[in-house]
C-alpha cells in the first residue's frame, strides 16, 4: 500500500509539474525538469514516514508549490513585457495618448498609432463621424504649410488653407470637394511640431476650433502603463 500511494501521488505530482512547464509563460533551465522529475515520490514518500520527516516534506511542498507558482508568474511578465518591448520598438516615438473632455477613445489602429476619439454623448451626432477627432503621428518636420494633406475621418481635402499660429503649429481648413454621402461639413485640423514627430489631430467643423487645439497641445507620449492597456483593453 505504501508503494502504490508513492507511486499514484508521486505521479500526480510529476504530471502536474510537467503541465505547468508545457505551459508557454514557463521558463527553466534544459536538465532541470529531468532533475526534478523524482523530487514529487520523494515529498510523498516522505510524507508516508516519521512525524518529522513528514512536516518536512510537507513544509518542502508548500515551499515548492508557492515558489513554482511565483516563478511562472514572474517569467510570463517577463515574457509580456519583451513581446510588448519588440511589438511597438519602430513606432514607439509615434504613439501618443491625449484626453478629450467629453470624448472617448474609440480605437486605434493595428500599428496604436492613428486614433479615433467619439462623443461620449452622441444625441447631437447628426451624421456618423461628424464629431469624431482624429489623432495620427508622422516622422517629420514642417516649415510651411505648402503641401500638406488635411485628412480626418470624417474626409479629406488635398489643397486645404493653412494658418500658421506660432513656432511648430499650424492650423489647416477644408473641406470635402465633392461629398457623395452625409453632409457638406467643413474639415479642420491643427498640426504640432514636437521635436521630430508632427502630429495632427483633426475633425469635421462641427468640433470646436478649441477643442482640436487643445487636445493637439496636449498630446503626450504612452506611458508603459498606456501600452500595456492598449495591448489587453480588457484587462483593465
Amino acid at each position: 500500500m505504501w508503494s502504490i500511494i508513492v507511486c499514484l501521488a508521486g505521479s500526480a505530482g510529476w504530471w502536474a509539474g510537467l503541465w505547468v512547464l508545457s505551459q508557454p509563460s514557463a521558463s527553466m533551465p534544459q536538465n532541470w525538469p529531468g532533475i526534478l522529475g523524482g523530487l514529487p515520490y520523494a515529498l510523498v514518500a516522505g510524507v508516508l514516514m516519521v512525524r518529522w520527516t513528514g512536516l518536512i516534506s510537507l513544509v518542502l511542498s508548500g515551499v515548492l508549490v508557492i515558489g513554482g507558482v511565483f516563478l511562472v508568474q514572474e517569467s510570463r511578465a517577463e515574457r509580456e513585457a519583451t513581446a510588448l518591448a519588440e511589438r511597438v520598438a519602430p513606432v514607439r516615438d509615434l504613439i501618443y495618448m491625449i484626453d478629450i473632455p467629453s470624448h472617448r477613445e474609440a480605437g486605434r489602429d493595428s500599428s496604436w498609432v492613428v486614433a479615433s476619439f467619439e462623443p461620449v454623448d452622441t444625441s447631437g451626432v447628426k451624421v456618423w463621424q461628424e464629431r469624431t477627432i482624429s489623432l495620427a503621428a508622422t516622422r517629420g518636420t514642417l516649415s510651411a504649410c505648402g503641401g500638406q494633406t488635411l485628412a480626418v475621418a470624417f474626409g479629406r481635402d488635398e489643397e486645404p488653407a493653412c494658418l500658421r499660429e506660432g513656432p511648430g503649429l499650424w492650423y489647416l481648413t477644408g473641406k470635402i470637394p465633392k461629398p457623395t454621402w452625409g453632409c457638406f461639413c467643413g474639415l479642420h485640423q491643427y498640426l504640432r511640431q514636437d521635436g521630430g514627430v508632427l502630429i495632427s489631430v483633426g475633425a469635421s467643423d462641427a468640433v470646436p476650433r478649441e477643442v482640436l487645439r487643445r487636445a493637439v497641445l496636449q498630446a503626450r507620449h504612452a506611458t508603459e502603463a498606456d501600452l500595456r492597456r492598449l495591448a489587453d483593453p480588457g484587462g483593465q
